[in-house]
Parts: C-alpha cells; structure tokens; sequence
C-alpha cells in the first residue's frame, strides 16, 4: 500500500473522497483476519512477538495481579472479566493465565478470561487448542467472537453466558494489545489553526478482478484531498468533537490520525465495566503532545493487513476528561509503547496497581527489554554460557531468544563441565514451559532435542525429539536423530524401528541405512533376529 501517491490516468479508483473511517480498507482488512485465521501469525504475516513475549506477560500479570488487591466489587462473589481484545494467536492468554496463576499462589480470587476476537476462525481454533482447554474446563477461560465497532455485548462460546449491555458487577480489566492501530481512524491536517479534513481516494495500478479482496490491501495507492472543516459537530458527540477541537488549536504544521474507534470502544467497555476498569495496552503511537507534531500524513503500515499509530493522547485526553487516571512511564518510549487506562470512583486510591506499574513497566517494561534485545542480537555470538543462560532468565524463558541463542548454545555445551550443562538444562526446561504451539518454524521441540543429543542426555534429547513428532507429524530427519538417541540408551529395538521409518519415508537417507544394517546384523549375532 503506497499512502499519499497521486492517482494517474492509468489507476483503477476502488473510491473516490471518503472519510478514511468509513474506506473500504477496513472491510479489506476484516477479510483478510477471516481468511487467515491463526496462519496470520503462524507464517508471520502479522507482527506479534513484541507484545506477547514472556516479559510483556509477566508485566501485566503483576500489573493485574496489584489490581485484583485493590480491588473491591460491588459483588465479593462475582468474578472479575479480563477481556483480551483481540487475541489473534492465542499466546499471549496462555502465557498470561499461567503467569497470574503463579503470582496467585492458588487464592481463591473469582476472574474470568475472556479472548475475543472479530475472526470466527481464530475462536474455533482456541476451542480446539490442547494448551488452552485446562483453563477452559477450570471455568476460567472462554471465547467470544466480539466485533467492538457494532457489538454491544459479549456472548461467551463455552458458558453461553452474555456480558452486557448492563455493567459487570465484579469489574473488568481489558488487554488492547496491537489493537487500536487497526480499528478505524480518521485522517486530518492542521495548518494555522485550522482543521481540514483529509478524504481518502483508494486505487490499484490493475482492475480488481475481485474488490473485496484483502490482497489488494498491498497494491493500493492512497491519496488524501483535503477540505476545510470543524471540529463542532464533526462527530455530533460532544466529547470527541471537544478533542478534536483541542487538537487543532494546540497542534500546527501536523497530519493526526484520529483513533475515533479506538475512543468508542472505550466508551463502550467503561459501560460494560460500570466505570471500574482496568485497560492496559501495546502499540505502536503517541502519547505526549508534542510527539504529534511534525507528523507526515503518510503513516500506513502494510503487514498482510496494516496498521497505523495510534493517538494516544487523544485516548489520554478523554480518560482524564471521565475522570479516570493514565499510567505509563516517565520517559519515553523506543519500539513499543505501553499505557494504562483506570477508571474507579477513587482510581487515585489504587496504590497496588499503581506501584506494580511503575515496577513492571515505569522502570524496566517490555519496551527497554525489547529494545536490550535488539541490541543484544549481534552480539550473541561472543557471550559466555553464563551470560546467554542469564540472558535467558532475564527474558523470563523466552522460545525465540533461545532459538536465537542455539548456535553459540550448541557450541559452548560441547566442551562446559556437567555443573554448568545442568545449569542449561534447567534453563531449557524453562523456555520449554513457556512454549506455545502454533506450527510455526522453527521446530522448538526438535532445536531443543539437537542441542541435549550434543549435550549426551540422551533420554532428555529424546522426549523432545518425540515431542517434535507430535506436534509436527513424522519427520525423517527427526525419526533418525530419534534413533540415534534410542541406539545410546541401548534400546536397539526402538533404534532399529526409527531406522525403519526414516527409510520409509526418505529411501535414500544414508545413515539411516546403515543403521539399520548394523542393528540387524546385531539382532542376528544375539539370536533376537
């Protein structure tokens, strides 16, 4: 997608002069989550890794966790909802739900879970998923297909239970991560003062054979007409006409994306909760004034779908404006920006949410974790097995940081003393308890098998191999290494059966043969042939 390019003689127009809210793009981009389901994340089409690593999980669990001991619902008996917005994958619920659980230590603390999202085929998915169904049969996790610009209540798959449209009486927090920059949002240019509206005229370079085809979304050109407007009655809502009012007399010289369903949708959820909420949300945006300054009027970004950042401080704005308080660090953010919505008759009075706040996120958060990482990266091959071991604690046992880390891993552990080989294993079995599965490559079951077959713990090496064969189907490659690991231990019987289905499914593979001639030939002198 090409954002501010003139359309030509030679362009197709899909239309022409519309409010960007109301263009055709985000009926693409609702087609485009409904024919990927969960493949959006599983092949990477769509980012997520930044807000569902273990360290974001564990930030906002001790954030969630303040909040239930401030907490006090109109009803002691009625469970707190934590509605996920969005839930895409389906990662970052598990690992959340099994970190509160942890920082619970088993209270007796009544919550519900809730993961939504707009795509029928990602809650059909989260039903059928072995990881998630515990909490399920627990009571503590259900599913909604739940559409935040037309929908005024929750309908619960599991339960069948409906939330809304009257408040809930045990309160709610609400988890909006990588969500607001792909709701709609409308498009304006502020120049002395004045607010002029920026309509959106959509074109692909080719006919469109099918226009309600979400791959168009990566062919389209975008260009913006803009028209002197007033921000009085431009959305005949009082409160948002006030904000945008309030940007075009503070701001100059800028384009802003206005978030208009990003404030909606948190008008709608303060209803839900009876104005006791908790939000907390990821993403890429702007919460201080003067970070709107200066902005270009480009700011589309295409990933499959796309995304645009999000005002922020117009969120802010309106969050005050209720009465409510915003939480978020003092300094400013690099790659991610975390916030924090609360509202409450006194939400000055919620010192535990505060506190975990400003210790999860204030200080260290998932933005300067992220942004160690990054730095980190290049570098992996010259650190000691001490420090990629405590670089893995401090990710709290992150899947793609030891997969980054498996080269220099894999060569260290050849020549370390049993003291520190134990020390990895121990690290490995945290990383492995972190791990979701989607079906996504790389093979983490089978990267972790490679590295403790080199290690020799063989009975180790080889229950991963065969996690691998679970979760990714046979594989000769696996069913080999598998073999090898049997023919250690001296159970030559499974040896020689891996041998055999490695061959059948790959006839050539050379070791695999002559493994199988050795195996035999032994079977043969013991008289078990």
């Amino acid at each position: 997608m090409t954002s501010s390019a003139p359309t030509t003689a030679s362009s197709h127009v899909l239309e022409r002069g519309v409010r960007l809210s109301a263009s055709r793009l985000w009926q693409l981009q609702r087609a485009f989550f409904d024919r990927q389901g969960v493949d959006a994340w599983r092949r990477g089409l769509v980012p997520q890794y930044i807000t569902t690593n273990p360290t974001i999980v564990g930030a906002y669990a001790r954030v969630v966790a303040g909040y239930l001991a401030d907490r006090a619902p109109v009803d002691a008996d009625a469970p707190l909802h934590i509605v996920e917005l969005g839930a895409g994958s389906g990662r970052f619920a598990y690992l959340f739900l099994r970190r509160l659980t942890q920082l619970l230590r088993g209270a007796r603390l009544p919550l519900r879970y809730v993961m939504t999202d707009l795509a029928a085929r990602n809650v059909e998915h989260w039903r059928a998923h072995p990881q998630l169904r515990p909490f399920v049969e627990r009571g503590v996790l259900d599913f909604a297909r739940f559409d935040v610009e037309h929908d005024r209540q929750l309908r619960l798959d599991v339960s069948g239970a409906t939330l809304g449209p009257g408040p809930l009486a045990g309160g709610l927090v609400v988890i909006a991560n990588y969500f607001f920059d792909g709701i709609p949002q409308d498009a304006f240019v502020i120049r002395g003062g004045q607010l002029l509206e920026s309509l959106v005229t959509v074109a692909t370079p080719d006919p469109a054979p099918d226009p309600d085809d979400p791959a168009l979304l990566a062919s389209a050109v975008l260009s913006y007409e803009s028209h002197l407007t007033r921000a009085e009655g431009y959305y005949d809502d009082p409160e948002f006409d006030a904000i945008l009012h309030g940007h075009a007399q503070r701001l100059a010289g800028t384009a802003i994306r206005f978030p208009i369903a990003a404030l909606r949708c948190v008008r709608l959820l303060r209803a839900l909760a009876g104005d006791r909420m908790l939000l907390l949300s990821a993403d890429k945006g702007h919460l201080h004034e003067d970070e709107l300054l200066g902005q270009p009027s480009t700011g589309i970004t295409v990933h499959g779908s796309f995304s645009m950042n999000v005002d922020y401080y117009a969120l802010a704005t309106y969050v005050r404006g209720a009465g409510g308080r915003v939480l978020h660090a003092s300094h400013r953010h690099v790659h991610l920006l975390v916030v924090g919505f609360l509202f409450g008759e006194h939400p000055a009075d919620h010192p535990a949410t505060h506190l975990a706040f400003a210790d999860a996120i204030g200080q260290f958060g998932p933005d300067e974790f992220f942004s160690l990482k990054k730095a980190i990266e290049p570098r992996l091959d010259r650190l000691t097995l001490a420090q990629l071991l405590a670089l893995l604690r401090l990710a709290g046992g992150d899947p793609r940081v030891l997969s980054q880390c498996l080269p220099t891993l894999t060569t260290l552990a050849e020549t370390a003393p049993e003291r520190d080989r134990r020390d990895l294993f121990q690290v490995v079995e945290l990383v492995w308890d972190q791990y979701f599965h989607l079906g996504e490559e790389p093979d983490l079951a089978f990267q972790i098998g490679a590295l403790l077959h080199g290690m020799e713990y063989y009975p180790e090496a080889a229950t991963y191999f065969m996690r691998s064969l679970e979760l990714y189907g046979p594989d000769a490659h696996t069913l080999f290494n598998l073999g090898v690991c049997h023919y250690h231990l001296r159970h030559l019987a499974d040896a020689l059966a891996c041998a055999e289905a490695t061959l059948a499914l790959d006839p050539d593979h050379e070791a695999a043969r002559a493994m199988r001639i050795e195996l035999t030939a032994q079977r043969r002198a013991t008289g078990d042939g």
